[in-house]
C-alpha cells in the first residue's frame, strides 16, 4: 500500500469521526486548568460546535479538564472541556463538555453566519 493511499485513508477515517464541520475562524478565548492559578489566553484556528482547536508553543495533557470563555462577536460563552488531542509545540483539541442551551444556540447561530450562504465548508472538515 502506498503512502498516499495510507494518508488518504487516515484523513477519511478522522472526517468519519467528526459530528460537526470545523470552520476556521480565530475567537479569542480564555483557559483555565481545572486546579491551576492562573487562566491564559489563545485563540482559536478552527471551531464547531463539539470543540476547538487552539495552536500554542506550550501545549496542556491529554485529560487536562477546563473551564473555557469564549468571546462571540460581543458576547461572552462559558463552557467546560477536555483536552483530547495534544500536538507538542504546536497545539491542543478541545473538546466541550458542558455549555448551556443558551450558549450552544448562540455558538449555532455564530458558525452559521461565519460558513456564510454556502451551509458547507469545503475543506474545514478534519
Amino acid at each position: 500500500m502506498s503512502t498516499v493511499n495510507v494518508f488518504e485513508q487516515h484523513q477519511a477515517a478522522r472526517e468519519e469521526r467528526r459530528k460537526y464541520p470545523r470552520i476556521r475562524v480565530p475567537l479569542q478565548t480564555e483557559l483555565h486548568i481545572l486546579g491551576g492559578r492562573m487562566p491564559f489566553r489563545v485563540e482559536t484556528s478552527d471551531i464547531s460546535l463539539g470543540g476547538f482547536y487552539v495552536e500554542m508553543n506550550f501545549t496542556l495533557q491529554v485529560g487536562s479538564r477546563l473551564d473555557i470563555s469564549m468571546w462571540l462577536d460581543d458576547r461572552k460563552i462559558k463552557a467546560s472541556g477536555i483536552v483530547v488531542t495534544c500536538t507538542p509545540h504546536f497545539g491542543n483539541g478541545i473538546e466541550f463538555r458542558s455549555i448551556s442551551d443558551e450558549d450552544l444556540a448562540f455558538l449555532a447561530s455564530f458558525l452559521d453566519r461565519a460558513m456564510g450562504p454556502q451551509k458547507t465548508a469545503p475543506n474545514t472538515v478534519h
